[in-house]
């Protein structure tokens, strides 16, 4: 594309634009038909999950003020309960190493026939979030994704591991991981051109969502 991509951190303002975003995506990438009140649910649900996590950062891609791409990562504490909890019944501490610090991806989506350029937007939110894991300590990043998303993962130099049986959700089969740093190290060090340490923070209300 022609018009230079832009990325920028968010703030909740937009956390239901973002949420909108992912949910629309998901349903244009796996082309099914939009039942609008299911939609409206699945998009509260997001966003009302917004309310409760403190320590999460939100990346975005911009183009011509309209939303292209999205990742959000946070770190789990006590009163959180993972997706993977709420939708799988896994129980991430008896997975990981005892005391390790947990961090989650998600609400990750790239507009359908934006990105045709080697994975670009792709790999700058995913770089953008992956390296906000300590890599110092005991880390675990915990996702959710369709077969075609854990594919694209691995022709990056991103290795999750499959946890779980798929079930459907957000319009796509969806599959439980783990990624560890041994597992994403080198896509971070491959694309640490990529990651801008100080992102501006999007505070605009008029950024579109479609």
């Amino acid at each position: 594309m022609k018009d230079q991509i832009t990325y920028y951190q968010v703030g909740k303002t937009l956390a239901t634009k973002v949420a909108s975003f992912v949910v629309l995506q998901n349903y244009e990438h796996h082309q099914q038909t939009i039942d609008r009140t299911k939609l409206e649910k699945e998009i509260t649900a997001l966003s009302d999950n917004d309310e409760h996590i403190k320590f999460s950062k939100t990346f975005v891609a911009i183009l011509n003020q309209k939303i292209c791409g999205s990742i959000r990562i946070y770190k789990k504490t006590e009163n959180i309960k993972l997706p993977i909890e709420k939708l799988f019944e896994i129980d991430p501490e008896k997975i990981v190493e005892p005391n390790s610090t947990i961090y989650h991806i998600g609400r990750f989506a790239v507009k359908k026939g934006a990105d045709e350029r080697g994975f670009r937007i792709f790999k700058t939110l995913m770089a953008l979030a992956l390296n906000e894991v300590n890599l110092s300590e005991k880390s675990a990043v915990f996702a959710e994704c369709d077969s075609k998303l854990l594919r694209i993962l691995k022709i990056v130099h991103i290795y999750p591991e499959p946890i779980g049986n798929p079930i459907n959700y957000l319009g796509s089969e969806t599959i439980p991981v783990l990624l560890k740093p041994s597992g994403f190290g080198k896509f971070l060090e491959i694309n640490q051109h990529l990651i801008e340490q100080n992102l501006p923070l999007l505070r605009d209300e008029n950024v579109i969502c479609e």
